[in-house]
């Protein structure tokens, strides 16, 4: 019992000095004359998770310029909706997800009009295979099973009982004219199919200044070992470099450390911004 009530307030402090950490950010990213969106104190209170990405974002890329997105793992469109209120000069974003019915979710909040929604799951090569989902909690589909203790921590709110077969093709394939003028970042979502995703896309992905990766660091998934090793040796033959582990998410049942986390990885020369000075 003591345990838990030390635990609890241990969270409770950690998550207050995680908000403050993300408004200083801020704070300082406008004093270097980046965009902000005008309610970005009041969302970081009441969710620090959703803004805390873009934040990062905009240390190493300037959000005072053309900025596109490929989104891979789009779900409903609310990475890409909160994408284009820190880049608002976005001109392009391609949309990859594989479930077609939320496609209308996606353009009622990603209100673009140079949207592509692909609705293709992504892979090293082309292919069929089963696609697991719940169509009440779309955000955890895969094309891979969860282990048993993993899934612990979303018992009641995932039931992948829909199941579907998938064709699956490169990123490669679908990209080879996108932002040829303008930079753009990509985002990796994707249930445990983060390394067939960057096998199948390093053409496309050598082009980005950014990527984000939600890579896991313990095994999720039946038959497939934690990714993040793979992903940062394959990312480092195009010259991408880990440069932001974001912190486990609050609430985590498990383990007190990150089973999964979602880093950013930086061009090389991209690096030197990490000191205030240079942003």
């Amino acid at each position: 019992m003591i345990t838990k009530i030390f635990d609890y307030i241990s969270l409770k402090l950690n998550t207050l000095a995680f908000r403050i950490s993300l408004i200083s950010e801020c704070i300082r990213l406008i004093k270097a004359k980046r965009i902000l969106p005008k309610n970005y104190k009041i969302e970081i209170f009441k969710n620090p998770n959703r803004f805390r990405d873009f934040i990062g974002f905009i240390c190493f890329e300037n959000n005072n310029k053309i900025v596109n997105l490929i989104d891979i793992g789009a779900n409903v469109g609310n990475f890409s909706k909160d994408f284009l209120l820190f880049y608002p000069k976005c001109k392009e974003i391609i949309c990859f997800e594989p479930l077609s019915f939320l496609n209308k979710n996606i353009i009622n909040n990603v209100k673009k009009k140079k949207l592509k929604i692909i609705n293709k799951g992504l892979s090293n090569k082309k292919k069929k295979q089963i696609f697991y989902y719940d169509k009440n909690n779309t955000e955890l589909s895969s094309l891979n099973k969860y282990i048993n203790q993993y899934s612990v921590s979303f018992a009641n709110k995932f039931n992948p009982s829909n199941r579907t077969i998938l064709d699956l093709d490169l990123l490669d394939n679908n990209c080879k004219k996108f932002s040829k003028k303008n930079n753009f970042i990509v985002k990796i979502d994707a249930q445990g199919q983060e390394i067939e995703i960057i096998q199948g896309g390093l053409k496309t992905l050598k082009k980005a200044s950014i990527i984000l990766v939600e890579c896991s660091f313990a095994q999720q998934y039946r038959k497939k070992n934690h990714t993040f090793l793979t992903c940062a040796k394959l990312l480092s033959k195009i010259n991408f470099h880990p440069i932001i582990f974001q912190p486990r998410h609050a609430g985590n049942i498990l383990s007190k450390y990150a089973i999964e986390r979602n880093v950013i990885f930086v061009k090389k020369d991209l690096l030197s911004k990490v000191y205030y000075k240079n942003y």
